[in-house]
């Protein structure tokens, strides 16, 4: 499967939030709050567009979140499922769309 190069922020947030190694009772609440920063207002729909297109179109491989968080998993559909859980975490009850 081809896939996309991960924009900069998309990397930024992998690696600073979803190492395997970070994981804590607070992680997701530093998300939130990264992803919502004032600076920055429009980092959180952006994030929110990329995850989407992770999720909808397979843009992240294997391989590529794996370098980038150290978690491995066994295939695409377990990614998959985890990214999945992710937007239910942060975006509770919104579809899953392309903006």
């Amino acid at each position: 499967m081809n896939k996309i190069e991960i924009s900069e922020l998309m990397t930024r947030i992998l690696k600073s939030h979803f190492d395997v190694n970070g994981f804590d009772d607070n992680w997701l609440n530093s998300l939130k709050k990264t992803l919502n920063t004032p600076n920055f207002p429009e980092r959180n729909a952006q994030f929110q567009n990329e995850l989407a297109h992770a999720i909808l179109h397979h843009h992240i491989s294997l391989q590529q979140y794996e370098k980038l968080t150290g978690q491995d998993f066994d295939n695409e559909q377990g990614l998959e499922d985890w990214l999945r859980e992710v937007w239910e975490m942060l975006y509770a009850g919104q579809a899953i769309r392309l903006r």
